[in-house]
């Protein structure tokens, strides 16, 4: 498949009206369109260019450069999308294990199908498992020096070692960058952290897709979703006095931050940011006011992000998502130490409550209890086993909160559930006393 050689073919579709969404950019720059992903319709006709609306039931939206084109989904006979291809990719990469023959295999594959930039990744990782590998050196790009081995082109056009290459982007000032196709990875902590990050996140994003795409309603991420990582907590750029990851929404930066704990390579809490990242990019899209703190709907977004965290485990670059596996300690403190209702925890906030607390407004303790309590609300509504399932509520409440525009509001929560929020107090209080928590303490 060649990009460069499709065609939209628009003439023969004249009942699809094109969206004009950007009048002011350029029309010229059909070079950097991407036209990976291709709609037959009923008719014959192909369309070409990337699908932003995947899940939409009545229309789909396609870009193709600076327009957009909405289709009728009953209009459209079958797909071929670079989100197929990477939920394919992340299938066959389960069976690789840490063999390097099979992974160079799949770099091959995700070449084929016009995954070029996770092709690329996947070639770095069969060098972290075979240095000498030269058919991944050679599809890289490397050189072979008679003395110095392989040799890396620079940011700056310099042949550096693979080693010297980590030396001079170990200052977070000089970080180096490596994009999949959903993400890039800006980091000082050298180019394995890049590479099993991005792998790790190629994996999770997929997930996220396939198990909430569809009642989420979530867009394509059309431009990389960043993420900071930084070479160790000391140099993490906090958010308050004990560090905790975090992502800022545009337009005050739009990225994830994390710093490699201990020997790594995984960054601390990768899944719980990856997950705000989707969130932000690919539903709410735009949900912002005063500043990088100033969220929607905190207990939402952050009990869902490290629910998520929760769910996530296996080596770095091929994680898998299992049950989720809620810590005893945070079920704990959201029965015994949480002072405040339901009602309350909904309207939680980011600066106050999460990170604002570590800056000396209220105790660490404080904020301990507060994460624990949104995590263990989300796992009491995402528990398949409890009767009724809650997990539809849950995402309705989600959306209605950051795709909608609705926040905090009561009156969105209640509607989400049904009910008033305070009628579920007694219900997650029984579910966490069978999880083993102590009773709580009084509420004022």
């Amino acid at each position: 498949m060649n990009p460069t050689a499709r065609t939209a073919h628009l003439g023969a579709t004249s009942w699809i009206p094109a969206l004009c969404l950007c009048a002011g950019l350029v029309a010229g720059a059909t070079a950097q369109d991407d036209l990976r992903d291709t709609l037959r319709l009923t008719d014959g006709t192909e369309l070409h260019g990337r699908v932003e609306t995947p899940f939409a039931t009545e229309e789909l939206t396609i870009a193709q450069g600076g327009r957009h084109v909405r289709v009728p989904v009953a209009k459209i006979a079958s797909r071929d999308t670079v989100a197929d291809r990477i939920a394919e990719f992340c299938q066959r990469q389960t069976g690789c294990g840490r063999n390097a023959r099979m992974h160079w295999m799949l770099a091959e594959w995700a070449e084929s199908v016009e995954l070029r930039a996770l092709a690329r990744v996947e070639a770095r990782y069969v060098l972290l498992l075979d240095p000498d590998h030269e058919a991944a050196h050679e599809f890289l790009g490397h050189r072979k020096h008679p003395k110095r081995g392989w040799l890396i082109q620079d940011d700056d056009r310099s042949w550096r070692t693979a080693e010297q290459l980590d030396e001079r982007h170990a200052k977070f000032g000089r970080a180096f960058e490596l994009d999949s196709e959903r993400f890039r990875v800006r980091t000082d902590a050298g180019q394995e952290v890049a590479v099993v990050t991005l792998l790790d996140l190629e994996r999770l994003a997929a997930w996220l897709f396939a198990e909430f795409g569809a009642p989420l309603q979530l867009s394509e991420s059309l431009t990389p979703m960043v993420v900071h990582v930084h070479a160790d907590a000391g140099d993490f750029p906090s958010w308050s006095s004990a560090p905790l990851p975090y992502y800022v929404p545009p337009p005050f930066g739009d990225h994830g931050a994390t710093w490699v704990e201990g020997a790594g390579p995984r960054p601390h809490r990768l899944f719980e940011v990856g997950a705000q990242l989707v969130l932000y990019r690919c539903l709410a899209r735009g949900a912002f006011r005063s500043d990088a703190m100033d969220r929607p709907c905190p207990a939402a977004e952050l009990g869902f992000a490290r629910w998520v965290e929760s769910c996530w485990r296996g080596d770095p670059g091929l994680a898998a998502a299992g049950a989720p596996q809620p810590d005893p300690a945070e079920l704990l403190l959201a029965r015994a130490a949480r002072s405040y209702g339901l009602e309350n925890l909904v309207h939680l906030s980011v600066r106050e409550h999460f990170y604002g607390a570590l800056l000396g407004s209220r105790r660490i303790g404080d904020t301990t209890v507060h994460w624990a309590s949104v995590h263990a609300f989300v796992q009491f509504l995402l528990d398949p086993r409890r009767t009724p399932n809650q997990r539809a509520e849950f995402l309705a409440w989600l959306r209605a909160a950051l795709a909608d525009g609705k926040g905090d509001s009561s009156s969105a929560v209640d509607e989400a559930f049904g009910q008033p929020i305070e009628r579920l107090e007694e219900p997650f209080d029984r579910w966490l006393a069978a999880q083993g928590a102590a009773p709580p303490q009084r509420r004022r």
